[in-house]
This record gives C-alpha cells, sequence and structure tokens, in this order.
C-alpha cells in the first residue's frame, strides 16, 4: 500500500539545513539562468524536481532516462576514471614493483563512488550500483578472483535483504536486467580483439538492451521507444569520457568557491544529449504506448529472435519459432463485447466504457493541491494498458473537484472528439448512437450536485445508467425523464449519501446490480448504512470500489463483475 500527502501547516522545529540541501539551493540559485540547468542538478545532486513533465516525455521517448537517473552507469564511470587516473599517476610518484599503491587507487576510487552517491542522496539505484562497485573493489583488495555473475547474484540478494519490497519497484529489475543482459553476451559472443569487433560488440550490447529495456518499460509504464539504439551508440561513449565528468568537475569547482560562470562548461556539455533528445520525439515513429495485450507476444518474438540468432543450444534453430506461437493470440478476434470499469479514484468517481475499440470517459477523479492527479496515476495508465489513443467522449457529470479534478490534464494528453456536461457541451441533448450503444442525457434544471449530467446507456439487452452525485431532487427530475425498466448496472448517485439513494429512486430503478464509487475508510462514511439497506432489501448485489478496487464489468449475454483486489490483481498484491 502507497498514499501520498501534502503538508497544510507546520511549525519549524530546527534552522540548521542538511548539508546536501545547501547545496541543492546553492546549485538551484546558480543554475536558473542556465539552457540546461535542469538536467546539470539532476546529474550532480539527483535533483529533478526542475525537469519539466515535456523533458521527460521527450527523454523517454529517446530512450534516454536512464541518464537522469544516478545509477550503475554514473557511478561505474567515476569508479573507471578515479582507477584510470590513479593508474596513470601511481607509477610516476611511486615506484614499486609490487604495486602496493594501488590500494590507494581502490581506497579513493571507493571513497569517490560513496561521495558521489551521497551527493545524490542514496536513492535505490545509486544504493545498488555503489554495492557492486564496491564489493568489486574489495575482492581486487582481497586478491580474490570472482565471476561477474557472484558479484551480481550477491548484491541483488544483499540489496533484498535489507530492501524486500526493492523487488516491486522498475528500477531493480531496470538495473539488475540491464546488467544481465550484458554478461549473457560476453558469454554468448566471442571476446572482442580487434577494434572492428569491438564496435561490432558494443552495437549489439545496445540493441540487445534497448529491447530488453523496452519489454520491461512497457510492463512497468506502458510505453516503449527503439530510438535508445540510436541514441545510445552516439551519446554513451561522449556522455562517460565527456558530458559527466566535465558536469561533475563544474560542480565541484563551484562548490569550492569558483564563480557561478564556471557552470556554464556543464551547460555546453549537455548541448548533445538535448539535443539527440530533441531529435528522437520529434520521430513519432519508433516510440509511445504499448497496450498489454502486446507485451507477451513482443517478449515471446524478442526471445525467438534472440535465440535464433545466438543459437546457444545443439538444437535446430527453427525451434526458437515455437515461441512466436503467442503471436497467434494477437490474430484471435474476440467478439464485440461493451466493458465497463469504475476506476478506484479514492472518494471520487471516474468510469470507462469501452465497445468494438471505442471509449467514452464519465469524470476524471481528483486532482489534489500537492499536485497529486488520478487521472495521471490511474486513468493514463489504464488508456495506455489497453491501447486506447483518443476519447470519443469526455463527460464530466458537475464541476466538484472529486468528479472534474483531472480533465484538464487528460485534454492536454490524449485527444478527445467530444466533452459534455460541465465546460463542454450541454447535457440537453437527444438520445445518440455510439458504436452500437443508444447514449441518453438526463440533466435537471438545478444548482449543484442535483444538476449533474445523468447518462443512460443501452445496447437493447443491458441498461447502465451513471447518475452523477445527484441527491432527492435530481433523483425526482430524473425519474420524471427516465424511461421505464430495471437497470442492469447502477452507479449509486451521490457516492452512497444518506440524502440520495431515495426509495422512490430504489423502486423505480430495481437496480440489479449497484456499484457504489467509495474510498475505503473515506471520512464520511459513504456509502450510508440506510442506503445500502434500502438496495439490500430490493435484492441487488453490491459492490464497494473502496473495498474491491478496480470493478471490470463485462456486459454481454451475461454480465461478469471483476473486483482488481480479489480476481485481478498479481499474486504479490495486497488483497486485505
Amino acid at each position: 500500500m502507497s498514499a501520498s500527502g501534502y503538508i497544510r501547516r507546520g511549525q519549524l522545529l530546527d534552522e540548521t539545513p542538511h548539508w546536501r540541501g545547501d547545496l541543492l539551493t546553492q546549485l538551484a540559485q546558480a543554475s536558473a539562468e542556465l539552457s540546461r540547468g535542469d538536467l546539470l542538478r539532476a546529474l550532480v545532486l539527483a535533483d529533478t524536481r526542475a525537469v519539466s513533465e515535456r523533458d521527460w516525455q521527450r527523454m523517454r521517448q529517446a530512450g534516454l532516462v536512464h541518464l537522469l537517473a544516478i545509477s550503475g552507469l554514473h557511478l561505474s564511470i567515476v569508479a573507471g576514471l578515479v582507477m584510470s587516473c590513479g593508474g596513470w599517476l601511481l607509477p610516476r610518484i611511486w615506484r614499486d614493483p609490487r604495486g602496493r599503491g594501488r590500494f590507494a587507487v581502490w581506497l579513493l576510487a571507493a571513497a569517490a563512488v560513496l561521495g558521489y552517491g551521497a551527493l545524490a542522496g542514496f536513492a535505490l539505484p545509486t544504493v545498488r550500483a555503489a554495492l557492486m562497485v564496491i564489493f568489486g573493489l574489495l575482492l581486487l583488495w582481497v586478491s580474490r578472483a570472482a565471476r561477474p555473475w557472484e558479484i551480481l547474484l550477491r548484491v541483488a540478494a544483499l540489496i533484498l535483504l535489507f530492501q524486500p519490497l526493492a523487488a516491486m519497484t522498475p528500477g531493480y529489475w531496470l538495473s539488475f536486467g540491464a546488467v544481465s543482459v550484458i554478461l549473457l553476451l560476453s558469454w554468448w559472443l566471442p571476446g572482442p580483439s580487434t577494434r572492428r569487433d569491438k564496435i561490432l560488440w558494443f552495437v549489439q550490447v545496445q540493441i540487445a538492451l534497448t529491447l530488453l529495456l523496452t519489454l520491461l518499460q512497457g510492463v512497468w509504464f506502458g510505453q516503449f521507444s527503439l530510438h535508445g539504439i540510436w541514441t545510445n551508440l552516439l551519446l554513451l561513449p561522449l556522455f562517460g569520457a565527456l558530458i559527466l565528468p566535465l558536469c561533475l568537475l563544474a560542480a565541484a569547482l563551484f562548490f569550492a568557491g569558483a564563480p557561478a560562470q564556471v557552470l556554464q562548461l556543464a551547460d555546453w556539455a549537455l548541448w548533445p544529449v538535448d539535443w539527440v533528445a530533441m531529435q528522437a520525439s520529434a520521430v513519432a515513429l519508433g516510440a509511445g504506448d504499448l497496450p498489454l495485450m502486446w507485451l507477451w507476444p513482443l517478449t515471446a518474438a524478442t526471445l525467438a529472435a534472440g535465440l535464433c540468432w545466438w543459437s546457444p543450444w545443439r538444437a535446430a534453430r527453427w525451434q526458437a519459432a515455437i515461441l512466436l506461437l503467442p503471436l497467434l493470440a494477437l490474430l484471435w478476434q474476440q467478439p464485440a463485447r461493451w466493458r465497463l470499469d469504475v476506476i478506484d479514484v479514492g472518494q471520487g468517481l471516474s468510469v470507462l466504457v469501452q465497445r468494438q475499440g471505442a471509449a467514452l470517459l464519465y469524470d476524471t477523479g481528483a486532482r489534489l493541491p500537492g499536485g497529486f492527479s488520478y487521472a495521471k496515476v490511474a486513468l493514463l495508465p489504464l488508456l495506455r494498458e489497453r491501447g486506447i489513443t483518443r476519447l470519443d467522449y469526455l463527460v464530466i457529470s458537475h464541476g466538484d473537484n472529486d468528479h472534474a479534478g483531472g480533465a484538464s490534464l487528460l485534454q492536454r494528453r490524449i485527444p478527445i472528439a467530444q466533452r459534455i456536461g460541465f465546460e463542454g457541451t450541454p447535457c440537453t441533448q437527444g438520445p445518440s448512437q455510439w458504436q452500437g450503444l443508444t447514449l441518453s442525457w438526463f440533466q435537471a434544471p438545478l444548482a449543484g450536485n442535483d444538476g449533474s449530467c445523468v447518462l443512460l446507456l443501452e445496447d437493447g439487452q443491458r441498461r447502465v445508467l451513471l447518475p452523477g452525485d445527484i441527491e432527492q431532487a435530481g433523483e425526482a427530475s430524473l425519474l420524471a425523464q427516465l424511461p421505464a425498466g430495471p437497470i442492469d448496472l447502477l452507479l449509486a448517485p451521490h457516492h452512497g449519501s444518506k440524502t440520495s439513494s431515495s426509495q422512490a429512486l430504489v423502486d423505480a430503478l430495481q437496480p440489479k446490480r449497484v456499484v457504489f464509487p467509495a474510498g475505503r475508510y473515506n471520512r464520511w462514511n459513504f456509502p450510508h448504512p440506510d442506503v445500502l439497506a434500502r438496495y439490500r432489501q430490493q435484492g441487488a448485489e453490491i459492490w464497494i470500489s473502496g473495498q474491491t478496487g478496480q470493478l471490470q464489468i463485462d456486459l454481454g449475454s451475461s454480465v461478469s463483475v471483476l473486483g482488481y483486489r480479489q480476481a485481478l490483481a498479481p499474486w504479490w498484491y495486497n488483497r486485505d
């Protein structure tokens, strides 16, 4: 379980700043006027707060996000630079045939890694990378040979020993997955000897890394980018040899007392990263959203291609093609069905309706003062997972934040053909046809909750009613306009408050199934016991989104209702 919050009021108990916070403030002020000051702060102090969402999106599309997250790449570069410089300098200041001075170089490299990790705040990827580098230096110190797999597995076990939940974070799998790919390629491919072989080996590593990280990013984020093949081939040598060293050198000189103009050197060094990201993001082909239905077939296809290419077994290569069988699942045409998802947006409302590849969204959940938005963390990931790239309708029942808070973000992120209700087309039009469904709109001439835009969806067999936050006055107006007949699925008005779901409404609608969009442990104690009793007495099946999580409802010849916590969540999910 995770949660977020914001501070409404407080009292300062200690004015002593943390040393890292002091450095953050100094660097932020000195680099505020630089074109790439946000990237500089991300590379030196892992401060990504100033990186805009637009820049994040560009870096994702270019396959370069890993450059902004201080991890194994960065710490390995730092350790390698220290050891290279120390290895060149040591024979010139201490001529010892036995090489006893190498210990000082290793110790200095470990100190540099720990220092850089401290500057980055020792985030989980930084801790993993620091442990791996220091463990390798320790093995050098005790003159013990260790296979790379041994180091990798021991560090992975050590991380899980102290942070067991790290296995549920994308960074854990991205970091260890990338290292595993490099080790596998080192095992499969012969060691490069000539300069041409080394270049070819580097290209193959980048292709394999891009494909693997694309699949892992698809699992966690629902996005992919194949631009990482050429962007990393172009930037990684430059990044390790010039960009990162110059950024760290400029920051060190600045913190040591040099004028802020020295940071201009780092800004110039970061220009290639900015330029490459801009060029890659300008090309739509090769990056975008990855629907979940494509993920496993693509994984099987990638694995089959890899096995056919490298052939690590003695059997015939064509046998790897057996892994392509999951691709047949994409050719299987499912019969058209009507799906409705009641998304768990806490004490709010958001409903996604899908039919024949098209989508309608009713309400968006809240946006909180601290910047948290359910549209960002719940709606957009779901749309990406389903492969939805546009909305035919965005219906906002009324202007309350728990219903309309994410509308502006959605309109910036995804094309919307028509917006109805609050700040859109009035909810007073006649019935319309959409993908074989009849959409009927109702709205009482009242203010506030009772003026919610009500939507009735019918396919000739099933009827679904989405009434927003109407209360008893709005319910009376609705019953005067609504065609007679029982409702197969009803979203309880106003989250199940005592002032809604009147006995007259329950008797008139005779709902077979009722969903209460009410947050778990909400402060209003919705749904009210009296309201629950009315629906139960009528014989309706009841679900509460705060208890079940997201509800997936399929309406066809039969009606299927699946709750996320009980039926859809992975095995490790908290089902209590």
